[in-house]
C-alpha cells in the first residue's frame, strides 16, 4: 500500500525515481505500477548465492531462486536491477564464496541484474551476526570491505 501510494505521488510529479527493497515483498502487480510511475531502477539485497548463509546466518529467510526470478521480471519491466552481495561472512565455506560468485555470473547470464557490488561482510557490534562471529574462529575481521573482498579472494 505505502510503494503504491509512493508511485501515486511519483507519477504526478514526473520524475524518474529509484528504490532500495527487498525483492519477496513485492507483487508483480506493485513492480509494474513502479516502473509505469517511472521508477527506473531497483538495489535488491541478494547477500550471498548460497541459501545457508543467506537463511541461517544473515537469517534474511529469502529464497533465492525466487528473488533471481524476480528480479528477472523486473529488467523485463525495462528497470535497472542492481544487486547486492557479501562475502566473508561468519563459517563461509570457501566453496559457498564461489556460490555467491556463480550466483552473480548466473544473474548477469540471465538479464536478472544488470549492475552489482560486492562487499566484505562487515558485522555490526551487538547484532546477531556479531555474535556469530565469536564463535567462528575464522572469521576475518576488516575495517576495510573492499580489502577483505581482495583477502578472501586471493
Amino acid at each position: 500500500r505505502h510503494t503504491l501510494a509512493i508511485c501515486d505521488l511519483m507519477k504526478r510529479i514526473g520524475l524518474p525515481w529509484s528504490m532500495m527493497c527487498r525483492a519477496d515483498t513485492s507483487s508483480p502487480e506493485v513492480w509494474r505500477a513502479m516502473a509505469e510511475s517511472g521508477c527506473f531502477g531497483v538495489k535488491l539485497g541478494f547477500e550471498s548465492g548460497s541459501d545457508r548463509i543467506v537463511n541461517e546466518v544473515v537469517n534474511k529467510k529469502l529464497d533465492l531462486k525466487k528473488a533471481a526470478e524476480t528480479a528477472r521480471y523486473i529488467r523485463s519491466l525495462g528497470v535497472n536491477v542492481h544487486g547486492t552481495f557479501m562475502i566473508g561472512h561468519p563459517s563461509e565455506t570457501p566453496e559457498e564464496v564461489m556460490m555467491t560468485y556463480d550466483f552473480i555470473n548466473q544473474l548477469y547470464d540471465t538479464d536478472g541484474i544488470n549492475s552489482h557490488q560486492l562487499s566484505g561482510t562487515a558485522c555490526l557490534s551487538g547484532t546477531p551476526l556479531a555474535h556469530q562471529t565469536v564463535a567462528d574462529p575464522n572469521y576475518v575481521q576488516s575495517p576495510d570491505g573492499q580489502l577483505k573482498v581482495e583477502n578472501l579472494t586471493k
